[in-house]
C-alpha cells in the first residue's frame, strides 16, 4: 500500500465513524476500494436504484448534477457510466471529505467537484446540466436548508412544486426521489394518506408542462432481492414491510423533448 492510500483508508475510518444526523444513509462505492472499510449496512439500495435509473439515464460526455451526494455513491456511478464531469453538493462537511476522499480513491478526481454547501435552489450560477441527481431532499425543507422559512406542510409542498418547475433552468434531465415524511418526521406526512398513488399525482400535477415523467420506478421484493419496476396493479399499493425508504418511488423526468 502506497502512502497515499494509506493516507485515504485513514482519513476515511477517522470520518466514517463520527455519527452526524445524515452519516448512515448511504453505503460507498465498491469502485473506491473502500468498501471493506465501511461498517455501514445498503440500507438505501443504492445498487438497486442504479440498476433502474441508468436504464433511462444515458450518462455518456454528460455533464451531472448532483444534490445532496453523502458519500457520493451517485458521483461515481455517474462517472462510471461516462459522465464528461460531476458537480456535487453535500453540506455537511464529514460526508463531503468522504465523497472526496471517495472520488480519489477510484481515481475519478480530475471530473469531480464536491461542493461542500446546499445547493442554492433560487439561482444558478453553474449554468445548463444535462442530468441533476435530486434524491431524497426536499422533504428536508426547513431543516436542512430553508430553515429560515417558517412554512406549514402544505407551503413545504407548494415550495417543492415550484423547486421541481426552476429544475427545467437547471437539468435536461432529472432523477427524483422523495419523502413522504417531511423533515423526516413520520407525525408530519406530507400526503395525508402517506401512498406512492398521492405522491405520483403530486408529482405529475406539479411538473405538468415542465417535464415529462419519463419512467417511475416502485420497488418489489423477491427471493432475488429488491428491483425497482414500473408502476402496476400490485406493485402501487403501499407495503409497509418493505419499509418507508422502499415505498419511495424513482421518477425520471426529462425535458419535453422538440419534434
Amino acid at each position: 500500500m502506497g502512502p497515499m492510500r494509506h493516507f485515504l483508508e485513514t482519513e476515511f475510518r477517522r470520518l466514517r465513524n463520527r455519527v452526524s444526523k445524515h452519516s448512515h444513509y448511504q453505503i460507498v462505492h465498491s469502485a473506491c476500494g473502500l468498501r471493506h472499510l465501511d461498517h455501514i449496512d445498503a440500507i438505501r439500495y443504492e445498487k438497486e436504484r442504479a440498476e433502474f435509473i441508468y436504464q433511462y439515464v444515458n450518462c455518456s460526455d454528460k455533464r451531472v448534477l448532483d444534490i445532496g451526494c453523502n458519500t457520493g455513491y451517485f458521483v461515481i456511478e455517474s462517472c462510471l457510466q461516462g459522465s464528461s464531469s460531476v458537480d456535487a453538493f453535500e453540506p455537511h462537511p464529514e460526508l463531503a471529505r468522504i465523497s472526496e476522499i471517495c472520488c480519489e480513491a477510484a481515481g475519478l478526481s480530475d471530473r469531480v467537484i464536491v461542493h461542500r454547501a446546499v445547493f442554492d435552489f433560487s439561482r444558478n450560477d453553474l449554468g445548463q446540466f444535462d442530468i441533476c441527481l435530486l434524491q431524497n431532499v426536499l422533504h428536508h425543507i426547513g431543516d436542512d436548508f430553508f430553515q429560515e422559512s417558517q412554512l406549514g406542510q402544505g407551503e413545504t409542498l407548494n415550495l417543492i412544486a415550484d423547486i421541481l418547475v426552476g429544475m427545467y433552468n437547471v437539468a435536461d434531465q432529472v432523477i427524483l426521489q422523495l419523502g413522504f415524511n417531511w423533515k423526516g418526521d413520520t407525525t408530519k406526512p406530507l400526503f395525508a394518506d402517506g401512498t406512492k398513488e398521492e405522491m405520483i399525482q403530486f408529482v405529475h400535477e406539479a411538473v405538468d408542462g415542465i417535464f415529462d415523467i419519463e419512467a417511475i420506478g416502485i420497488a418489489e421484493m423477491s427471493a432475488d432481492g429488491i428491483t425497482y419496476q414500473k408502476p402496476h396493479a400490485k406493485n402501487i399499493d403501499r407495503d409497509d414491510l418493505l419499509g418507508e425508504f422502499l415505498n419511495r418511488p424513482i421518477f425520471i423526468l426529462r425535458k419535453p423533448r422538440v419534434e
